[in-house]
């Protein structure tokens, strides 16, 4: 079993973990997680992903495990450096919010 499919995964598992906050374009989704309880989610469908992976691919259940948790830590990190660094907070698919005190003209 390679490990190809663990980024894919990682773009997976965070998509779904971001479809559980409570943003307009999401009300869809049933699924609302606190904010403590989303990076545990994230290792929890990251490791169910190893187990796909596994019944699907083959290979060994600990290589699988180790896989998935790999997987779930990417979407950790991924959602740590993209949106916690380099948009400030601010998820994807939420609009920019106009400054709280707008610059004076004149």
């Amino acid at each position: 079993m390679n490990a190809t499919w663990i980024p894919v995964a990682s773009i997976i598992v965070g998509g779904l973990v971001r479809l559980s906050k409570t943003d307009v374009w999401v009300k869809w989704f049933p699924v609302y997680l606190q904010p403590k309880v989303r990076p545990w989610a994230a290792l929890v469908l990251g490791a169910a992903s190893g187990a796909i992976g596994h019944l699907t691919g083959g290979g060994t259940w600990p290589e699988a495990i180790a896989g998935g948790i790999m997987a779930g830590l990417g979407a950790i990190a991924g959602h740590e450096l993209i949106v916690e660094s380099v948009r400030g907070g601010r998820d994807l698919g939420v609009p920019k919010e106009p400054p709280m005190f707008p610059p004076k003209e004149g």
